[in-house]
């Protein structure tokens, strides 16, 4: 029988903190490595482990940002030149066919690649973009777009690029009510068995829009006298410097510091998730909503604002709740809805995970990135 090499894809990961991408992206290895042969490139700070690859380099990959100083676009751009060498030399030494860049920062590096080898690029694209020179030129030289949602979609058209939107998905065995968490949160924080917990959650920056949630919660603390609000996150890509200050500021203006407790981010989301009673999600053009996925596959009732990838995943009324962005009072009382009515939550919850079952699974993701994969061989 005739050996069939596997086809060789080269990852490249710039985030040195492990958010939903990251999360994601090691879910879809962990399911194609059978398929595919993943080499890595992370930066060297990063300790996130992913799955499914057969070898990782450490690179001094820079999580990219827009910048006017001289000295810093000096350094972004000696980087670029240093690591795409590296970069080249390992398309060359593991013999690469496809290049996969994970966000819109990796594929700063991947275009310069390109430009040396021949490499087709698909690029994964999970974040919003501006409209700038840097965008336009990302998305005219990658030759296979993978948008996470429509509202990203809408920011990628290329006529030079294959466009195929991918919802991200989660391993719905991992993401089930038959988990059970391996410590209690209510006895962490000192509550009783019979709190109910409100949570949002999310990396601590603005877009994520916490003021809103803090504000959505002055107004439900006035009415019941058993419900907690959590923030868990944290400030992963070090450049949300006062955020947290602010949030704890406004915290103590309302009144409400004994009612929000910020628990930092936590890696073992899967066993806190679980503890919660509804998920809000005000964030703010949202570019997939991954966390909401992951709710819904918990059975959680989310409610979040109307507007970017949230919308395509949540049915209103159905599975949770949309409210028009920027209403936190309508966010306080959809919130309250659910507080009232436990069957309500129930069978929000249960639609919830129906729908992840049907549209949100890791599988059905796998499935279209190995078909977008595929196709990208084609065309080499």
């Amino acid at each position: 029988m005739e050996f069939i090499p596997m086809k060789r894809i080269l990852i490249i990961s710039s985030s040195f903190f492990s958010s939903g991408a990251e999360h994601s992206l090691s879910d879809l290895t962990g399911k194609l490595d059978d398929k595919y042969e993943f080499i890595m490139t992370i930066p060297g700070k990063s300790d996130f482990t992913h799955s499914g690859i057969s070898h990782i380099y450490n690179l001094p990959l820079i999580w990219f940002y827009r910048t006017f100083n001289p000295f810093k676009l000096f350094l972004f751009a000696s980087n670029i030149l240093v690591c795409s060498f590296i970069l080249i030399w390992i398309v060359k030494k593991h013999q690469i066919n496809l290049i996969y860049a994970n966000t819109a920062k990796a594929n700063v590096y991947s275009v310069v690649v390109k430009i040396f080898t021949g490499r087709k690029i698909v690029w994964h694209a999970r974040d919003n973009l501006s409209p700038t020179l840097l965008s336009k030129y990302l998305t005219k030289h990658s030759d296979t777009i993978i948008p996470v949602s429509e509202h990203i979609a809408e920011q990628v058209k290329s006529i030079n690029a294959k466009v195929q939107i991918v919802y991200g998905g989660v391993d719905t065995k991992k993401w089930s009510t038959e988990i059970k968490p391996s410590f209690s949160l209510r006895k962490e924080m000192s509550l009783k068995n019979g709190t109910m917990l409100i949570a949002q959650i999310g990396q601590l920056t603005r877009w994520k829009n916490y003021s809103d949630f803090i504000k959505a919660a002055d107004i439900i603390t006035n009415k019941y006298s058993n419900v907690h609000f959590l923030i868990i996150g944290g400030d992963l890509s070090r450049r949300g410097t006062g955020y947290k200050k602010e949030l704890e500021r406004l915290i103590c203006e309302l009144g409400i510091e004994d009612r929000i407790h910020i628990l930092g981010h936590r890696e073992e989301i899967n066993h806190v998730m679980p503890q919660i009673d509804i998920l809000a999600h005000p964030a703010i053009n949202e570019p997939f909503g991954r966390v909401l996925v992951e709710a819904m596959a918990l059975e959680k009732p989310v409610v979040a604002y109307n507007c970017g990838g949230c919308r395509e995943i949540i049915k209103d009324n159905v599975t949770g709740y949309l409210v028009a962005l920027g209403n936190y009072e309508e966010l306080a009382e959809k919130i309250i809805c659910l507080i009232e009515n436990e069957a309500l939550r129930q069978r929000l919850g249960n639609a919830g995970r129906q729908r992840v079952i049907e549209k949100f699974t890791i599988e059905r993701t796998a499935c279209e990135m190995s078909k977008a994969f595929e196709n990208a061989f084609l065309d080499l």
